[in-house]
Protein backbone atom coordinates (compact mmCIF):
# COMPACT_ATOMS: atom_id res chain seq x y z
CA UNK A 1 0.00 0.00 0.00
CA UNK A 2 1.11 3.91 0.06
CA UNK A 3 3.46 4.46 2.70
CA UNK A 4 1.35 8.06 3.56
CA UNK A 5 -2.24 5.68 3.24
CA UNK A 6 -0.50 3.38 5.68
CA UNK A 7 0.66 6.11 7.82
CA UNK A 8 -2.75 7.42 8.50
CA UNK A 9 -4.78 4.61 8.69
CA UNK A 10 -2.34 2.00 10.08
CA UNK A 11 0.04 3.61 12.00
CA UNK A 12 -1.80 6.75 13.54
CA UNK A 13 -3.95 3.80 15.41
CA UNK A 14 -2.37 4.56 18.82
CA UNK A 15 -3.28 0.96 19.79
CA UNK A 16 -1.47 -0.73 16.48
CA UNK A 17 1.26 1.87 18.00
CA UNK A 18 1.77 0.53 21.17
CA UNK A 19 1.72 -3.22 19.60
CA UNK A 20 3.95 -2.77 17.40
CA UNK A 21 6.73 -1.19 19.65
CA UNK A 22 5.82 -3.72 22.27
CA UNK A 23 6.20 -6.87 20.08
CA UNK A 24 7.92 -6.16 16.65
CA UNK A 25 10.80 -4.05 15.29
CA UNK A 26 9.21 -1.64 12.74
CA UNK A 27 11.58 -1.14 9.54
CA UNK A 28 10.65 1.33 6.59
CA UNK A 29 11.78 -0.22 3.63
CA UNK A 30 12.05 1.46 0.20
CA UNK A 31 9.72 -0.10 -2.55
CA UNK A 32 12.39 0.58 -5.33
CA UNK A 33 15.05 -1.44 -3.22
CA UNK A 34 12.24 -4.08 -2.55
CA UNK A 35 11.39 -4.39 -6.38
CA UNK A 36 14.95 -4.10 -7.48
CA UNK A 37 17.04 -5.70 -4.90
CA UNK A 38 20.92 -4.05 -4.52
CA UNK A 39 23.55 -5.78 -4.47
CA UNK A 40 25.54 -7.55 -1.65
CA UNK A 41 23.61 -9.36 1.55
CA UNK A 42 21.31 -6.56 2.27
CA UNK A 43 20.39 -7.04 -1.53
CA UNK A 44 20.01 -10.69 -0.63
CA UNK A 45 17.28 -9.63 2.35
CA UNK A 46 15.22 -7.93 -0.02
CA UNK A 47 14.72 -10.29 -2.88
CA UNK A 48 13.90 -12.29 -0.08
CA UNK A 49 10.71 -10.62 0.97
CA UNK A 50 10.18 -9.18 -2.39
CA UNK A 51 10.13 -12.96 -4.32
CA UNK A 52 6.73 -13.37 -2.00
CA UNK A 53 5.15 -9.96 -2.92
CA UNK A 54 1.87 -9.68 -4.33
CA UNK A 55 2.13 -5.73 -5.32
CA UNK A 56 5.14 -3.54 -5.63
CA UNK A 57 3.95 -1.60 -1.92
CA UNK A 58 2.51 -3.53 1.35
CA UNK A 59 2.80 -3.98 4.97
CA UNK A 60 5.44 -7.57 5.18
CA UNK A 61 6.09 -9.18 8.60
CA UNK A 62 9.42 -11.67 8.80
CA UNK A 63 10.66 -13.50 11.25
CA UNK A 64 14.14 -13.53 12.64
CA UNK A 65 15.84 -14.96 9.55
CA UNK A 66 13.97 -12.95 6.89
CA UNK A 67 11.71 -15.30 5.92
CA UNK A 68 8.32 -13.40 5.27
CA UNK A 69 5.24 -14.35 7.81
CA UNK A 70 2.51 -12.53 5.96
CA UNK A 71 2.00 -9.87 3.42
CA UNK A 72 -0.78 -7.57 3.63
CA UNK A 73 -1.93 -5.00 0.76
CA UNK A 74 -5.50 -3.79 2.82
CA UNK A 75 -7.92 -4.43 5.53
CA UNK A 76 -11.50 -5.30 6.23
CA UNK A 77 -11.82 -2.87 8.96
CA UNK A 78 -9.73 -1.03 12.20
CA UNK A 79 -10.03 -4.19 14.45
CA UNK A 80 -8.79 -6.70 11.52
CA UNK A 81 -5.16 -4.51 11.68
CA UNK A 82 -4.76 -5.77 15.26
CA UNK A 83 -6.07 -9.11 14.41
CA UNK A 84 -3.48 -9.43 11.74
CA UNK A 85 -0.83 -8.44 14.49
CA UNK A 86 -2.00 -11.43 16.63
CA UNK A 87 -2.04 -13.96 13.50
CA UNK A 88 1.70 -13.19 12.47
CA UNK A 89 2.51 -12.93 16.41
CA UNK A 90 1.26 -16.64 16.25
CA UNK A 91 3.30 -17.36 13.21
CA UNK A 92 6.38 -16.18 14.10
CA UNK A 93 5.57 -18.62 17.62
CA UNK A 94 5.65 -21.38 15.03
CA UNK A 95 8.46 -20.34 13.25
CA UNK A 96 10.79 -18.19 14.56
CA UNK A 97 13.61 -18.60 12.32
CA UNK A 98 15.03 -20.55 8.71
CA UNK A 99 15.01 -24.08 10.89
CA UNK A 100 11.65 -25.33 8.97
CA UNK A 101 10.43 -23.66 5.60
CA UNK A 102 8.03 -21.10 6.26
CA UNK A 103 5.21 -20.97 3.66
CA UNK A 104 4.45 -16.68 3.12
CA UNK A 105 1.28 -16.14 3.57
CA UNK A 106 -0.55 -13.23 1.37
CA UNK A 107 -3.27 -11.19 1.82
CA UNK A 108 -5.83 -8.80 -0.79
CA UNK A 109 -7.71 -7.95 2.25
CA UNK A 110 -7.43 -9.37 5.48
CA UNK A 111 -8.62 -11.82 6.58
CA UNK A 112 -11.20 -12.05 3.99
CA UNK A 113 -9.15 -12.42 0.81
CA UNK A 114 -6.48 -14.35 1.12
CA UNK A 115 -4.11 -14.61 -1.96
CA UNK A 116 -1.93 -18.16 -3.01
CA UNK A 117 0.33 -18.68 -0.14
CA UNK A 118 4.34 -18.77 -1.39
CA UNK A 119 6.74 -21.32 -0.42
CA UNK A 120 9.92 -21.28 0.83
CA UNK A 121 13.09 -21.89 -1.32
CA UNK A 122 15.20 -23.37 1.57
CA UNK A 123 17.83 -20.97 0.96
CA UNK A 124 19.21 -19.14 4.00
CA UNK A 125 20.51 -15.89 4.49
CA UNK A 126 23.49 -15.19 6.68
CA UNK A 127 23.27 -11.62 7.78
CA UNK A 128 26.01 -9.65 9.02
CA UNK A 129 26.22 -6.97 12.47
CA UNK A 130 27.18 -4.57 9.98
CA UNK A 131 28.03 -3.96 6.50
CA UNK A 132 31.15 -4.98 5.16
CA UNK A 133 34.10 -1.96 4.30
CA UNK A 134 33.03 -2.59 0.48
CA UNK A 135 29.54 -3.15 0.57
CA UNK A 136 27.55 0.43 0.45
CA UNK A 137 24.34 0.76 2.63
CA UNK A 138 21.73 1.33 0.31
CA UNK A 139 19.23 3.65 2.58
CA UNK A 140 21.90 6.22 1.91
CA UNK A 141 20.71 8.61 -1.07
CA UNK A 142 23.15 8.43 -3.89
CA UNK A 143 23.68 12.12 -5.31
CA UNK A 144 25.93 13.37 -7.64
CA UNK A 145 28.80 15.91 -6.35
CA UNK A 146 27.57 19.14 -6.10
CA UNK A 147 23.76 18.62 -5.54
CA UNK A 148 21.96 20.83 -3.44
CA UNK A 149 19.66 18.81 -0.74
CA UNK A 150 16.88 20.48 1.01
CA UNK A 151 13.46 19.86 2.61
CA UNK A 152 9.91 20.45 2.16
CA UNK A 153 7.32 20.92 5.12
CA UNK A 154 3.92 21.49 4.02
CA UNK A 155 0.58 22.76 6.57
CA UNK A 156 -2.72 22.82 5.43
CA UNK A 157 -4.47 25.52 6.64
CA UNK A 158 -7.88 26.45 8.13
CA UNK A 159 -10.40 28.93 7.93
CA UNK A 160 -8.82 31.27 10.04
CA UNK A 161 -5.45 30.78 8.09
CA UNK A 162 -4.04 28.90 11.12
CA UNK A 163 -2.41 25.08 10.61
CA UNK A 164 -4.89 22.22 11.33
CA UNK A 165 -4.06 20.68 14.51
CA UNK A 166 -4.39 17.38 12.70
CA UNK A 167 -1.33 16.32 11.21
CA UNK A 168 -1.72 12.60 10.73
CA UNK A 169 -3.87 12.52 7.36
CA UNK A 170 -1.71 13.15 4.22
CA UNK A 171 -3.72 16.37 3.15
CA UNK A 172 -2.95 18.41 6.27
CA UNK A 173 0.64 18.03 6.51
CA UNK A 174 3.83 16.88 4.00
CA UNK A 175 7.64 16.16 4.68
CA UNK A 176 9.64 15.70 1.42
CA UNK A 177 13.60 15.83 0.42
CA UNK A 178 14.16 17.21 -2.32
CA UNK A 179 17.13 17.56 -4.90
CA UNK A 180 18.89 20.06 -7.50
CA UNK A 181 20.89 18.52 -9.66
CA UNK A 182 24.17 20.55 -11.02
CA UNK A 183 22.51 20.84 -14.43
CA UNK A 184 19.15 22.63 -12.91
CA UNK A 185 21.59 25.01 -11.20
CA UNK A 186 23.68 25.77 -14.22
CA UNK A 187 20.59 26.65 -15.83
CA UNK A 188 19.24 28.90 -12.72
CA UNK A 189 22.81 30.79 -12.94
CA UNK A 190 22.91 30.91 -16.80
CA UNK A 191 19.34 33.09 -16.21
CA UNK A 192 20.76 35.12 -13.57
CA UNK A 193 23.65 36.06 -15.23
CA UNK A 194 21.61 36.59 -18.47
CA UNK A 195 19.07 38.67 -16.44
CA UNK A 196 21.44 41.45 -15.12
CA UNK A 197 20.10 42.13 -11.81
CA UNK A 198 16.42 42.51 -13.38
CA UNK A 199 13.24 40.25 -13.13
CA UNK A 200 13.62 37.07 -15.08
CA UNK A 201 11.70 33.26 -15.52
CA UNK A 202 13.15 31.01 -13.33
CA UNK A 203 13.84 27.95 -15.79
CA UNK A 204 10.95 25.68 -16.04
CA UNK A 205 12.92 22.53 -15.28
CA UNK A 206 14.16 24.14 -12.34
CA UNK A 207 10.84 25.06 -11.00
CA UNK A 208 9.40 21.26 -11.72
CA UNK A 209 12.10 20.41 -9.43
CA UNK A 210 10.93 22.19 -6.92
CA UNK A 211 6.94 21.92 -6.82
CA UNK A 212 7.40 18.56 -7.41
CA UNK A 213 7.29 17.40 -4.04
CA UNK A 214 5.24 20.79 -2.68
CA UNK A 215 1.71 18.91 -2.25
CA UNK A 216 -0.77 17.45 -0.06
CA UNK A 217 -2.13 14.19 -0.73
CA UNK A 218 -1.19 11.03 -2.08
CA UNK A 219 2.89 10.72 -1.72
CA UNK A 220 2.96 8.39 -4.50
CA UNK A 221 0.74 9.29 -6.55
CA UNK A 222 1.48 12.81 -7.13
CA UNK A 223 -0.04 16.32 -9.18
CA UNK A 224 2.82 15.97 -11.68
CA UNK A 225 2.18 12.90 -13.04
CA UNK A 226 4.96 10.95 -12.36
CA UNK A 227 3.96 7.95 -11.22
CA UNK A 228 1.75 5.30 -13.07
CA UNK A 229 -2.08 6.32 -11.49
CA UNK A 230 -1.52 9.71 -11.14
CA UNK A 231 -3.78 11.98 -13.54
CA UNK A 232 -4.22 16.06 -13.82
CA UNK A 233 -6.52 17.66 -16.04
CA UNK A 234 -4.43 20.42 -16.24
CA UNK A 235 -0.68 21.66 -15.10
CA UNK A 236 0.47 25.54 -15.43
CA UNK A 237 3.00 27.46 -13.45
CA UNK A 238 5.41 30.20 -13.78
CA UNK A 239 8.10 31.49 -11.04
CA UNK A 240 10.27 34.56 -11.47
CA UNK A 241 13.21 35.83 -9.72
CA UNK A 242 15.43 38.62 -9.29
CA UNK A 243 18.78 39.15 -7.13
CA UNK A 244 18.30 42.23 -4.43
CA UNK A 245 21.15 43.33 -2.20
CA UNK A 246 22.30 41.71 0.80
CA UNK A 247 20.63 44.90 3.39
CA UNK A 248 22.01 43.13 6.82
CA UNK A 249 22.34 45.85 9.86
CA UNK A 250 26.34 46.40 10.78
CA UNK A 251 25.32 47.81 13.77
CA UNK A 252 25.73 45.62 16.71
CA UNK A 253 22.82 43.59 18.37
CA UNK A 254 24.58 44.20 21.64
CA UNK A 255 23.72 47.86 21.52
CA UNK A 256 19.84 47.05 22.53
CA UNK A 257 19.31 44.12 25.11
CA UNK A 258 17.86 43.05 26.39
CA UNK A 259 14.84 44.18 24.04
CA UNK A 260 16.55 42.66 21.39
CA UNK A 261 16.86 45.11 18.39
CA UNK A 262 13.85 46.91 17.20
CA UNK A 263 12.06 46.23 14.30
CA UNK A 264 9.82 48.65 12.71
CA UNK A 265 8.35 46.84 8.92
CA UNK A 266 5.73 47.36 6.33
CA UNK A 267 6.21 45.01 3.39
CA UNK A 268 4.92 42.39 1.38
CA UNK A 269 6.87 39.09 2.45
CA UNK A 270 8.54 36.81 -0.26
CA UNK A 271 9.27 33.15 1.19
CA UNK A 272 11.89 30.58 -0.41
CA UNK A 273 13.43 27.48 -0.25
CA UNK A 274 17.22 26.85 1.00
CA UNK A 275 19.48 23.55 0.09
CA UNK A 276 23.05 23.11 0.78
CA UNK A 277 25.55 20.69 -0.57
CA UNK A 278 24.91 16.92 -0.27
CA UNK A 279 26.72 15.38 2.98
CA UNK A 280 30.35 13.31 1.72
CA UNK A 281 28.60 10.23 2.74
CA UNK A 282 25.59 10.18 0.08
CA UNK A 283 27.88 11.08 -2.75
CA UNK A 284 28.41 8.96 -5.56
CA UNK A 285 31.07 10.14 -8.50
CA UNK A 286 29.23 9.91 -12.15
CA UNK A 287 25.56 9.41 -9.98
CA UNK A 288 24.23 11.96 -12.40
CA UNK A 289 24.73 9.81 -15.41
CA UNK A 290 21.49 7.98 -16.99
CA UNK A 291 20.40 5.14 -14.97
CA UNK A 292 20.56 2.03 -16.23
CA UNK A 293 17.34 0.45 -16.17
CA UNK A 294 16.29 -3.06 -15.12
CA UNK A 295 15.44 -5.55 -18.49
CA UNK A 296 11.76 -6.51 -18.78
CA UNK A 297 10.32 -9.22 -16.69
CA UNK A 298 7.77 -9.37 -14.46
CA UNK A 299 5.01 -6.61 -13.49
CA UNK A 300 6.99 -5.57 -10.50
CA UNK A 301 10.23 -5.20 -12.27
CA UNK A 302 8.32 -3.64 -15.36
CA UNK A 303 6.37 -1.07 -12.88
CA UNK A 304 9.88 -0.29 -11.30
CA UNK A 305 11.95 0.22 -14.73
CA UNK A 306 9.13 2.83 -15.19
CA UNK A 307 9.50 4.75 -12.53
CA UNK A 308 13.10 4.83 -12.77
CA UNK A 309 12.90 6.15 -16.56
CA UNK A 310 10.57 8.68 -15.30
CA UNK A 311 12.76 9.95 -12.38
CA UNK A 312 15.50 10.24 -15.43
CA UNK A 313 13.38 12.05 -17.45
CA UNK A 314 12.46 14.25 -15.14
CA UNK A 315 15.65 14.92 -13.64
CA UNK A 316 16.72 16.00 -17.54
CA UNK A 317 13.93 18.59 -17.39
CA UNK A 318 11.29 16.25 -19.70
CA UNK A 319 7.58 16.31 -19.18
CA UNK A 320 5.61 12.79 -17.85
CA UNK A 321 1.86 13.65 -18.43
CA UNK A 322 2.10 11.73 -21.62
CA UNK A 323 2.76 8.79 -19.91
CA UNK A 324 0.44 10.02 -16.73
CA UNK A 325 -2.69 9.92 -19.75
CA UNK A 326 -1.69 6.60 -20.74
CA UNK A 327 -1.63 5.08 -17.19
CA UNK A 328 -4.85 6.54 -15.44
CA UNK A 329 -6.23 3.44 -15.93
CA UNK A 330 -3.58 1.03 -14.37
CA UNK A 331 -5.00 1.45 -10.44
CA UNK A 332 -8.55 0.63 -11.70
CA UNK A 333 -7.32 -2.82 -13.63
CA UNK A 334 -5.05 -3.81 -10.72
CA UNK A 335 -8.38 -3.16 -8.25
CA UNK A 336 -10.40 -5.06 -10.63
CA UNK A 337 -7.41 -7.91 -10.76
CA UNK A 338 -7.03 -7.55 -14.33
CA UNK A 339 -3.47 -8.10 -14.23
CA UNK A 340 -2.90 -8.43 -17.92
CA UNK A 341 -4.69 -5.45 -19.19
CA UNK A 342 -2.60 -3.27 -16.70
CA UNK A 343 0.48 -4.93 -17.90
CA UNK A 344 -0.09 -4.17 -21.10
CA UNK A 345 -0.55 -0.02 -19.99
CA UNK A 346 2.97 -0.44 -18.51
CA UNK A 347 4.45 -2.20 -21.68
CA UNK A 348 2.68 1.18 -23.90
CA UNK A 349 4.51 3.68 -21.45
CA UNK A 350 7.84 1.79 -21.18
CA UNK A 351 7.95 2.07 -25.04
CA UNK A 352 6.45 5.70 -24.76
CA UNK A 353 9.33 6.65 -22.26
CA UNK A 354 12.19 4.76 -24.23
CA UNK A 355 11.44 5.71 -27.97
CA UNK A 356 14.30 7.56 -29.19
CA UNK A 357 13.75 11.11 -28.95
CA UNK A 358 13.79 12.07 -32.85
CA UNK A 359 11.00 9.63 -32.70
CA UNK A 360 9.07 11.56 -29.85
CA UNK A 361 9.47 15.01 -32.35
CA UNK A 362 8.02 13.70 -35.29
CA UNK A 363 5.25 11.55 -33.69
Amino acid sequence: MFAGAAREVVFSNPEVVRRVNEAFIPVALKAALVNNPPPGVEGAVYAEIGRSKPAPQGICTTNSAGKVLAWALSFDDDKSILEFLDHVSDRYRQSPDAANPVTAERFMNFPSRKLRDVEDTGKRISVPERHANDDRCPAIPTIERGTLVGRIIGRALDEDGQPVADTIRQEHYMEARFEVPVVLQEQLAAAVNQAAGKQFQIPSEFARGLITHAFLGQLDVNPMGSVPGSRNDSRQWEFTGQTVPSNLSTESDARHLMAGHPIDLTCNVRYGLVAETGSPDEIVEGAGADVTLPGPGTLPAKIQRLQLGIQRLQKSGGDPSEIAKLMKNFGPLMQKQQVNQAESLVDQALKLLEEPDQEKQDR
